[in-house]
């Protein structure tokens, strides 16, 4: 019996294996394979969308011939993949084909051609694979392209069949490929970076340049750090922001002072983000560097015209950086030696061709120069900062990826008897790109950014500690659908909590100073966009958009209630209404349209004309003409309402193959409301009712901008040229609430004339020369009408503010580089190990005037001399030594 049982056990064993085997055979075609519908009555979307990818069936359709909306019913929630197949083609001119472990819906004995398939993937730099973001993609048979997005993913929908594809990047070599498309097809593209040689002129049948007259955007500028590197700087020190102020429309307010203006803007109205994440002090070194290390960056888009919907919360300007990812494939050393900086860069794969990091770090030595000094004025002297940049980022898999990155940047400043100033930025991102499929591409972004300032000072009857700081964590989401390449869709929305803390003083042990505690503010900004590029035909494409936007300014706090009939003054305070934690204080909400037009004159030349309608919650209070570390935050609230902005772009753009030049002019108008200004005098620090020193304004600027360009061959460089007008009127109920008598005056940074000339020019393989020449109207400034004696004091008196000018500025600087040894492999150069940029900085010595001063003079004190102030009066030389191991 028991060798019975054993046989019975074994007979039944081999009967399972035998049914098992031969069940797997049969579910070796998917057709044939079962799934359980999850209803039994569903479109036709649902099935191929969702049910399908849910047994990892793959499927292979277009969406123009597959009727996605009709229903089907099913008697029973088990079928068979083939019966199921059957039931979406019942009564449609369509069959289905099994092939290669894939299966494809078509029409009906119809040619290849009719169908529409997808080509998808990245395109990187070969030797690293950084992504290449804007390059571009283009099939030769029926001249449709795409551009790859900020993460190198490109989408291009074409019919089925034979193409020959060209990938173009500035810079790099272009390659083709020949692609025969039956089904929707991952194809990733590496380009290799193009070598400079003496006296090669390259032509190209189709260029980055050239592809840019393709899209809707206007007022863009895209920065290549391979081109912006090689042109003067003062002190040498390659920087984002003195390279955008050679751009037409961008200008700031004097030599060395930090911050740009945008088309009339000011400056806290640019919008600055840095991996997708929010800067709120952008600048090193009293402005004449940023907080950017140029080694680590990779990217640079500046819209100052008809920027997308996916970016808001300022009126004038988006400026976006992006890191570099790190070399996945080998380790690099890299770095230089300045009069300012001296700089380190390391990058290298963790996991070779899948993951990578770089760090990189930048710090003066100035203080180190300074210290040592015999004279107390100078050894007391303190100018310094340092800053720190990490990016990680590892393939998940090919339709994920993960990136965290990091930014912690320091100054510290002190000049004689003056008090100690110290702010930073800290800032933390974490981003996930996701591929959803051929045409849907998505990323995620998480990050913490924290700006915050400390002054100390050191008097013993005056001492105190100051502080400031303003904290946001941010959620946010962007999606890229491209149905194909007449019609692209964007949306997404984030979420933002702001901490203000903007001010605190606490008085040292003799000091006669009160302690002051502003508290804290808090408050929620969220936005939805949504952005439909559509081609309506071959000349005509749009691309509209909406914006909603929401900001809530919550308590804990307390808003102080006026007297009515009266403007507000500390003296007019009748009330305090108390807020408890979470509690709404203030709420808006706003909806911004947007919308460009393209008309597409031929292949190189066109018409574009733009709508944007944008919004500013947060405004930064400053009463000095250029950003100070000390500057203070503010929320809209009770009393400060947001700033919003309306502005009309019209424009012409043209590509001239033979000569390699880019030109375009522009035409723009922009008209703003609730712009903050302030009361003569305002004294803006540790006040507890800071909206008694505030105005509120309303601001336009229309201007001509003329851009004109050229990237290949020896000689490159590029003119822009801005002729405008930047006005604004303060008009308030009462009289202590205008200026001017509320008529329109000219802003800080109103230049007529805005001119600037960049030259570089490859001598040879071993020297390049380049040049700088700007020219620019003087700024508006305010000259005393009067003067009267103040307790013993000489106190000039202005009657209207900015009825003057400055004397017109100008400048030219020179540079030169000098490769160092060159590396040769099979007789090419491979890359160059080290190179010498000379630089001189106001070659003739031109004194522009920054200010002027009015003081006693001391020879007869009833007489009022007047000093002229300039920054730099003198040429001023550099040497910058560059190495790349």
């Amino acid at each position: 019996m028991e060798v019975l049982r054993c046989k019975m056990k074994l007979a039944f064993t081999l009967c399972m294996i035998i049914t098992s085997t031969v069940f797997c055979l049969a579910q070796s075609s998917l057709s044939q394979k079962w799934i359980e519908l999850p209803k039994d009555k569903l479109l036709v979307e649902e099935v191929l969308r969702e049910v399908f990818p849910s047994y990892k069936i793959q499927i292979s359709y277009s969406d123009n011939i597959v009727p996605l909306k009709k229903t089907i019913r099913f008697k029973q929630k088990i079928n068979q993949v083939g019966k199921v197949l059957d039931e979406i083609i019942r009564n449609e001119d369509l069959v289905w084909v099994e092939e290669d472990n894939q299966i494809f819906l078509k029409f009906y004995n119809r040619p290849e051609y009719e169908y529409s398939y997808t080509i998808s993937g990245k395109i990187r730099e070969q030797g690293t694979n950084e992504p290449l973001i804007g390059a571009y993609i283009l099939s030769e048979e029926n001249q449709k392209g795409a551009v790859a997005n900020a993460y190198g993913f490109y989408s291009l929908t074409l019919p089925g069949g034979k193409h020959n594809v060209k990938v173009n990047f500035i810079g790099h070599e272009s390659i083709e490929e020949s692609i025969h498309l039956t089904k929707n097809t991952v194809f990733n593209f590496s380009l290799n970076p193009k070598l400079q040689e003496l006296l090669d002129v390259v032509v190209e049948s189709k260029s980055e340049i050239e592809m840019s007259y393709q899209n809707t955007l206007m007022g863009t500028n895209k920065l290549n750090m391979d081109v912006v590197g090689d042109i003067p700087y003062f002190l040498g020190e390659v920087d984002v922001f003195q390279s955008s102020l050679l751009l037409p429309g961008i200008t700031n307010v004097g030599e060395g002072t930090s911050g740009i203006n945008v088309r009339g803007g000011s400056s806290d109205q640019n919008l600055i983000l840095l991996d997708e994440a929010l800067i709120y002090n952008s600048h090193h070194f009293f402005g004449l560097t940023s907080v950017f290390n140029p080694d680590a960056v990779n990217d640079i888009e500046i819209y100052k015209g008809s920027y997308p919907v996916n970016y808001g919360g300022r009126l004038s300007s988006v400026m976006h950086i992006r890191h570099r990812d790190g070399n996945n494939e080998k380790f690099s050393l890299s770095g230089g030696l300045g009069l300012i900086t001296s700089r380190l860069l390391l990058e290298g794969p963790i996991q070779k061709s899948k993951s990578s990091y770089l760090i990189s770090g930048r710090s003066t030595f100035w203080d180190f120069l300074t210290r040592g000094a015999n004279n107390p004025a100078i050894s007391d002297y303190r100018a310094n900062f340092r800053d720190f940049n990490a990016k990680f980022n590892f393939d998940i898999n090919k339709n994920n990826k993960i990136y965290f990155s990091g930014y912690v940047g320091q100054d510290e400043n002190k000049f004689g008897l003056d008090v100690l100033r110290k702010w930073g930025n800290d800032v933390f991102s974490m981003r996930l790109n996701h591929i959803h499929n051929v045409k849907l591409f998505s990323n995620f972004t998480a990050y913490i950014s924290n700006y915050s300032y400390r002054v100390i000072e050191e008097d013993d009857k005056a001492s105190f500690v100051g502080t400031s700081k303003i904290t946001d964590y941010a959620l946010k989401s962007d999606f890229n659908y491209f149905r194909n390449p007449e019609h692209i869709y964007n949306f997404g929305g984030s979420v933002t909590f702001h901490r203000l803390a903007p001010g605190k003083r606490i008085p040292g042990v003799s000091s006669t100073n009160n302690e002051v505690d502003l508290g804290s503010e808090h408050a929620v900004e969220s936005y939805a966009y949504f952005s439909n590029e559509i081609k309506l035909n071959p000349k005509v494409t749009m691309t509209s958009g909406l914006r909603f936007s929401h900001f809530s300014l919550l308590g804990p706090g307390d808003v102080f209630m006026y007297s009515s009939g009266t403007t507000k003054t500390i003296n007019t305070i009748v009330d305090t209404v108390s807020y408890s934690s979470g509690e709404n204080i203030k709420t808006f909400f706003n909806v911004h349209p947007r919308i460009t037009l393209k008309y597409q004159l031929n292949e190189t030349s066109a018409l574009k004309v733009n709508y944007s309608s944008l919004v500013q919650y947060m405004h930064r209070l400053s009463n000095t003409i250029t950003p100070s570390s000390s500057d203070i935050w503010k929320a809209s609230g009770t009393y400060l309402k947001p700033s919003t902005g309306d502005q009309f772009t019209v424009g012409y753009y043209k590509y001239f193959k033979k000569s390699s030049f880019e030109a375009s002019a522009e035409a723009f108008y922009r008209k703003n409301k609730n712009i903050v200004e302030f009361k003569g005098g305002a004294d803006l620090l540790f006040n507890p009712a800071i909206e008694t020193e505030l105005l509120s304004g309303t601001s336009r600027s229309f201007g001509f901008e003329v851009f004109l360009k050229k990237d290949l061959g020896n000689l490159s460089g590029w003119l822009g040229y801005t002729l405008s007008k930047s006005e604004i009127m303060v008009d308030g109920e009462y009289e202590e609430e205008k200026i001017n008598n509320g008529t329109y005056f000219p802003t800080d940074f109103n230049r007529t004339h805005d001119l600037s000339l960049s030259a570089i020019y490859r001598l040879n393989k071993k020297w390049t020369l380049s040049s700088n020449f700007v020219y620019q109207t003087g700024r508006p400034f305010s000259f005393p009408s009067g003067k009267y004696n103040f307790d013993g004091f000489i106190v000039p008196h202005y009657e209207e503010r900015n009825r003057n000018r400055l004397p017109d500025y100008h400048r030219l600087d020179v540079a030169a580089r000098l490769e160092g040894r060159q590396i040769k492999k099979n007789g090419k150069v491979k890359k160059t190990k080290s190179y010498w940029v000379f630089s001189m900085y106001n070659v003739y010595s031109r004194r522009n005037t920054q200010a002027y001063l009015f003081r006693e003079s001391e020879e007869n004190p009833e007489q009022t001399e007047v000093v002229r102030y300039s920054l730099l009066g003198v040429l001023v030389p550099s040497v910058t030594y560059n190495f790349k191991f």
